[in-house]
């Protein structure tokens, strides 16, 4: 057996030490790499010689960048440069190597499955022909496919759960109603007779509710504070009238009382009667008088419920009417409390001082319709409606314009007193 080398021992700080470490790890990694080229594995490697009777030919280029890569000088190409492994190798056996940019990258197929799906989208929208939608309908919206799923996990979770699915808010808005409010349909360019008339009446109608609000204040403040001669005149006969009120029926009224009082005086009688007393003491007799009334009268209310039971048997078919109605009248309570509470979501709420006036409706006559689009003229103001939108949604406090008001400049008086003492002083 050889003897083994003796083992150096130096310290691990010095460079000699490190020296050597780095050494021995050249000399080791070089043996162990032609190790594992040279040592033979039967799972290791597998050899594609390809279809029968179909050889592979290599192209010059790949023959001389064969050559160029076999001919390196390194350690690792000479030693497979002496072992020639490629001659035990069948004939074209062994593939061609490809540059790395020459190699055939594979195909995407999603931007052209997109526009496939596309085109089909917009064959289907063809052949089922132009969609119309009436904006002012009411038209109940056709359910889609994901609706009715969405509905079926709902049902099935109520069965699972027994409880309603409690609905996800992210986000509350301030207000529920729309942003962009759909116009009256006798709003539009061309508007049939029926709508064109409808906005009218309508129009007339908040007409009429102003004009008779103006007209309830005037009257209040002419009551109030007289200055015409009709309401002055209203004034002075409403004065008189207060002035006179009870002076004709105080005499009749008087005499009346009179008589009342002498016959009240006449049929009242002097003393009340003597209560009469029996001199007979409470005895046996009186006790069983008083258990035969208490038994009568607990036949009596035995004999009336049985008499009410049967006339209520025979009243089922009302009582279940009278319960029909009132469960109606539960339901109808309910869904006009959820009016209420849908009405107060989508309201203005109070934001300021000031509240929010809704804007009047734009109509325009028969005769101020435009005859053509090319007449059409852009008309009101967007960023107004806008804010006018915001205001309605709860999400600005309506404003008002502050009223200007003159200043006067500041006046500085003196007593007569405080001048005459200040004239004597000075004199």
């Amino acid at each position: 057996a050889k003897p083994a080398a003796k083992r150096l021992r130096l310290s691990r700080n010095k460079k000699k030490t490190w020296r050597k470490l780095s050494r021995d790890v050249d000399n080791l990694l070089p043996e162990q790499t032609t190790a594992e080229l040279i040592r033979r594995r039967s799972g290791g490697f597998f050899i594609d010689v390809g279809e029968p009777g179909q050889r592979r030919r290599q192209s010059r280029q790949q023959q001389q960048q064969a050559k160029v890569e076999g001919s390196g000088s390194s350690a690792t190409s000479r030693i497979l440069s002496g072992l020639r492994c490629h001659e035990s190798l069948p004939s074209g056996a062994a593939s061609a190597p490809v540059a790395e940019s020459k190699r055939q990258k594979k195909f995407n197929s999603r931007p052209l499955d997109r526009l496939v799906k596309h085109a089909a989208a917009a064959d289907q929208d063809k052949a089922a022909g132009p969609q119309t939608m009436d904006l002012w309908g009411s038209d109940p919206k056709p359910e889609s496919s994901a609706d009715t799923d969405i509905k079926d996990l709902v049902l099935h979770q109520m069965r699972c759960t027994r409880q309603a699915p409690v609905k996800r808010r992210f986000r509350t808005g301030t207000s529920s109603a729309p942003a962009c409010p759909v116009p009256q349909p006798g709003a539009s360019y061309n508007p049939s007779l029926a709508d064109h008339e409808a906005m009218l009446a309508a129009a007339t109608q908040s007409e009429l509710v102003k004009e008779s609000r103006a007209k309830r204040l005037h009257g209040q403040m002419e009551r109030h504070f007289p200055g015409t001669a009709g309401a002055a005149a209203a004034l002075a006969a409403a004065n008189d009238k207060e002035m006179a009120a009870g002076l004709f029926e105080s005499d009749s009224e008087g005499e009346g009382d009179d008589i009342v009082d002498k016959e009240v005086d006449d049929s009242t009688p002097s003393e009340p009667p003597p209560v009469a007393k029996s001199d007979q003491p409470a005895g046996r007799t009186s006790s069983k008088q008083n258990a035969e009334v208490r038994r009568q009268r607990a036949q009596a209310a035995e004999l009336k419920r049985r008499k009410r039971q049967s006339v209520d048997l025979d009243r089922l078919t009302e009582l279940s009417r009278q319960v029909g109605r009132s469960l109606a009248a539960g339901d109808r309570q309910r869904q006009a409390r959820l009016a209420k509470r849908r009405e107060r979501a989508s309201g203005t709420k109070r934001l300021g001082r000031h509240r929010f006036e809704e804007p009047e409706a734009e109509f325009k006559l028969a005769d101020e319709l435009a005859p053509s689009l090319r007449q059409l003229r852009p008309e009101g103001d967007l960023f107004v409606d806008a804010v006018k939108s915001y205001q309605r949604r709860s999400m600005l406090e309506p404003r008002s314009r502050t009223a200007w008001r003159r200043k006067y400049p500041h006046k500085r008086y003196r007593k007569k007193g405080l001048e005459a003492s200040a004239d004597g002083e000075a004199k």
